[in-house]
Formats: structure tokens, sequence, C-alpha cells
């Protein structure tokens, strides 16, 4: 395999946009949606339900986190929420949300000024 080859993928709930994020919405707005995911989620651990307020506010930090330190870093994003992404697949993630609604995106197709990576994560790593 050669860098050419490498792609990045998006993985998202069933009901969810390609490319879209919830915390890039109104915080009224996320609410809603996030009532409507959980309504067609057939992901393994359904975050759109009862945990959602728990949940929003703690991708809101991350994200946060995520942004600031990807700026001290000479990064470029053109978003403070960014669209999560894995390195090539994750039969994992596939399994998790339960469905085949991905993205992918050759690497070499975007500015390494707009692109970061973290080993795992993002919202687990700021835990630690």
């Amino acid at each position: 395999m050669n860098i050419n080859d490498l792609y990045i993928t998006n993985y998202r709930e069933s009901g969810g946009l390609p490319l879209h994020s919830i915390t890039r919405l109104p915080k009224e707005e996320a609410y809603a949606f996030a009532k409507t995911l959980s309504e067609k989620s057939v992901s393994k651990n359904d975050r759109y339900a009862n945990y959602f307020n728990t949940y929003y506010h703690k991708r809101l930090r991350t994200e946060e986190w995520l942004y600031d330190t990807f700026v001290s870093l000479k990064g470029q994003p053109k978003t403070h929420h960014p669209i999560y992404f894995t390195l090539m697949e994750s039969e994992g993630l596939c399994n998790f949300f339960g469905n085949q609604s991905k993205i992918q995106i050759l690497l070499k197709n975007i500015d390494s000024s707009h692109i970061s990576f973290t080993p795992r994560d993002s919202m687990h790593l700021m835990d630690i």
C-alpha cells in the first residue's frame, strides 16, 4: 500500500446526514435532531436517547480542546466542530452503528493543514 491509497471513513447513525455534525446545529435543533436519531438508531449504544445531554456537553468540551490544540500546532481548521473519521475502515465502528452508512475520502485529496489525527477516540482521550 502507498500513501495514494490511504483514505478516511466517516460513519454515521441511521438517519444521520453525510458529513454533518450535530454540534454544528443550534442547541435546540441539536436536541430535536438527537430525538429523531434516537428513534431511528440501530446502534448498540443509543447516545441520542437519555444520555444525550451528557454526551452533547462532553462533545462540545472535547471539540473546544481539539480546536485549541490543533490551532496551537499551526493547524488551520475551517470549523470549531470537526467531522470525525477513522483512517481506512473500522469493523468495530461499522458494527457499533449497525449499518453501512459511511463516506470515504482519499487522504491525498485533503490539505494537511485541515486535518489532524488522534491515536484513539477524542472524547476518551480528553478524559485521560
